[in-house]
């Protein structure tokens, strides 16, 4: 604690909303007085480039990094993260690296928003309804190429049993428009600027629904794309001690609660008021992703044109 505190900082980079990074700033701060948490928010990509730049000449500023899914295993393996062998006693609902390069934060699901001034929600019950002819040109996807949702949806795609290469390539058919934003999309859907955005995190779209958005979130019957937060401590941070510190924080029952009510994402520690989260289209498989993410270009050359 000493240590931390002398430290007085740790940066923390990677998926956080804005609501959820403001109340985790102020209690953070509240709770360890003398350490100041400073934040940036940014697409695995930025984020990536970011700490390997650090890297790369030298100096360090980002203490702890935390990206979707298999991300945090391809910094683990590209030498940008050190154990933090974090001291907790928690029973994890998503996968842990076995040494303690990364810890799961929580469990976002992702399905399809809809503007329900444009679209019957009723007709819209499967991923393969983006396929109707009616939707051509009309659909607004997370960007493939940012080796983000819209990548990760693409590979789980591929993997599920009930979708697989066919219905990519029915998608593709259907000109879907790009957009690469955490929050950009779900205020183009809310203004009718496009009939539905996908893949669509849960969190996000009941937020702009509870501040008065005319927008439904769809849980496809084959199952969410399914995004595991996880987070890890830079190597050769500059605020190693505050940074564990914070990672303990973060998987504390306070904020995993806070978490869950505020972005909708679903603990990655056993809770007992926690509910059950909604089923997956793909089994998380992060080696399969892993191999699959290396051939990236390919796999968004083929299906994607790009």
């Amino acid at each position: 604690m000493a240590a931390a505190t002398e430290e007085g900082e740790v940066v923390y980079a990677g998926y956080i909303s804005e609501v959820f990074a403001t109340e985790l700033k102020a209690q953070f701060e509240e709770e360890y007085p003398g350490i100041t948490l400073t934040y940036v928010a940014g697409r695995v990509g930025e984020i990536q480039e970011r700490v390997t730049n650090e890297q790369r000449i030298g100096s360090v500023q980002t203490d702890v990094v935390a990206s979707g899914n298999q991300y945090l295993e391809v910094f683990r393996q590209a030498g940008l993260l050190e154990p933090a062998d974090l001291e907790i006693d928690e029973e994890f609902t998503l996968p842990v690296d076995p040494d303690g390069n990364w810890y799961p934060q929580g469990y976002i699901p992702a399905g399809i928003a809809v503007n329900l001034d444009m679209v019957d929600a009723d007709t819209i019950t499967s991923w393969t309804s983006l396929t109707d002819p009616e939707w051509a040109g009309e659909l607004l996807m997370d960007d493939p190429t940012s080796g983000s949702t819209g990548f990760g949806f693409t590979l789980e795609a591929l993997r599920s049993s009930e979708l697989g290469e066919g219905f990519i390539e029915a998608l593709a058919s259907q000109d879907p428009t790009f957009v690469a934003g955490i929050t950009q999309p779900y205020g183009q859907i809310a203004r009718g600027e496009y009939p539905i955005y996908f893949p669509a995190l849960e969190g996000d779209a009941q937020r702009e629904k509870s501040a008065g958005a005319p927008i439904e979130w769809i849980l496809p019957a084959e199952g969410a794309y399914g995004i595991a937060i996880n987070m890890g401590l830079i190597m050769d941070a500059p605020h190693p001690n505050a940074a564990k510190l914070l990672m303990c924080f973060v998987l504390s029952e306070e904020m995993q609660q806070l978490r869950q009510e505020i972005d909708g994402i679903y603990p990655s520690v056993v809770r007992s008021w926690a509910a059950d989260s909604p089923p997956l289209m793909a089994e998380l498989d992060y080696e399969a992703r892993i191999e699959e993410t290396d051939n990236a270009q390919t796999i968004n050359s083929t299906y994607w044109g790009l």
